[in-house]
């Protein structure tokens, strides 16, 4: 009997491990036939980490990021406003500055006439060179941090080795600059020092200005460079430089966001989520703030996390989880269906003070009957 059992055990396994690798090898097949002319471009890199028998890590990273490519791209920048960027930084850091770029901005886009944003896809337009030196970036940082405090290979994947954080227009070499320019870090990380003080000490050094009425007038948002040199932005910009910043040096990081709050009928909000051992810290592109203190008593319907790595199973969007309950206590929802609605997938709404319904999470049926929405993450 133990023998029949144990036989049976392992052919289980071998057809769960047979299941997970085809599952697998048809993502990536699936992203190769999407690339269209880039193909050639993505097999380098698989070649390149292939043949080296003794480093496999690298080339599971480098599958990660193919088969998840298909679902990342960005709106071209608007080269018209380079100048816009180039002059901004000649100006010292004062209160006048958001002033004086907003008008700057609005200069331009008057004389401009508005054309129709180039969306760009990953998938379609990485090089070789950017996804190979992006990897070795990525794994140069990583081994930089402490091992007791190092992630593990699945977070690596999903929150420092990706080369982007959201939407942002990509750069060939922004991931080096940031490495250098703020290599500094390390001495904090070297003396110990926490994951508050790391990241306050950034947001501190780089002073991030918010203008959330940037989209007015310049809707794409802003690339690595572009932020460096306005220190100006809508907030999401703030997140997107600061996560590309922390992910460059090997940290834990990702944006969280609420896309829509319970008590008011401001759109969202977004902001700097970072882990560093057992330690995590969330805090707005200005630091010195806790967000899971400051949000413990706000009226927040779901925090979402955005994810590199794509999935068919979200309670929002594919590229986020659902993590709600690191910030306010949470509960699993059941409704009866009373009023016999049709049997689909149902999904939570916020009615806020515009009294309008604002979707916040999908959830499951059970035949008709009743309509659930869980309080557990992805």
């Amino acid at each position: 009997m133990k023998k029949i059992n144990l036989t049976v055990l392992i052919c289980t396994f071998i057809l769960l491990f047979c299941t997970c690798k085809n599952s697998a090898d048809q993502s990536l097949s699936f992203a190769l036939n999407l690339s269209g002319e880039n193909r050639l471009e993505l097999e380098k890199v698989l070649t390149h980490y292939k043949s080296n028998q003794r480093d496999t890590l690298k080339y599971k990273a480098a599958v990660f990021l193919i088969k998840n490519m298909p679902y990342h791209s960005y709106i071209s920048p608007d080269t018209r406003f380079e100048e816009v960027f180039d002059s901004i930084q000649k100006y010292p850091y004062s209160v006048l500055r958001r002033d004086i770029f907003e008008n700057m901005l609005d200069s331009v886009s008057k004389k401009v006439v508005r054309t129709k944003s180039k969306r760009i896809y990953d998938i379609e337009n990485l090089s070789s060179e950017f996804i190979i030196n992006n990897i070795e970036l990525a794994f140069k940082a990583w081994y930089k941090i402490p091992k007791e405090k190092r992630a593990c290979f699945d977070d690596f994947c999903n929150y420092i080795l990706p080369y982007r954080c959201s939407n942002e227009p990509l750069e060939s070499d922004s991931r080096k600059k940031l490495f250098e320019k703020y290599s500094w870090v390390y001495r904090i990380i070297n003396q110990n020092g926490t994951i508050e003080s790391i990241l306050d000490s950034v947001t501190s050094e780089f002073k991030f200005i918010n203008l959330e009425q940037i989209r007015k007038h310049y809707s794409p948002s802003l690339s690595i460079s572009q932020i460096q040199k306005s220190k100006l932005g809508a907030c999401d910009d703030g997140v997107n430089y600061f996560v590309n910043v922390f992910r460059s040096l090997g940290l834990i990081c990702s944006k969280d966001y609420v896309s829509q709050w319970g008590n008011h009928n401001l759109s969202g909000h977004s902001w700097i989520y970072t882990k560093y051992g057992n330690q995590e810290y969330s805090t707005d592109v200005g630091g010195k703030v806790d967000n899971k203190v400051k949000y413990s008593k706000e009226s927040i319907p779901k925090v979402n996390r955005l994810l590199y790595r794509h999935q068919n199973n979200s309670t929002f969007s594919p590229l986020t989880i659902d993590v709600t309950d690191e910030y306010v206590n949470t509960l699993d929802l059941e409704i009866y269906n009373a009023f016999d609605a049709p049997n689909g997938n149902p999904f939570l709404c916020i009615f806020n003070s515009s009294t309008e319904w604002r979707h916040v999470a999908y959830g499951s049926t059970n035949n008709g009957q009743t309509f659930s929405f869980k309080r557990t993450r992805n």
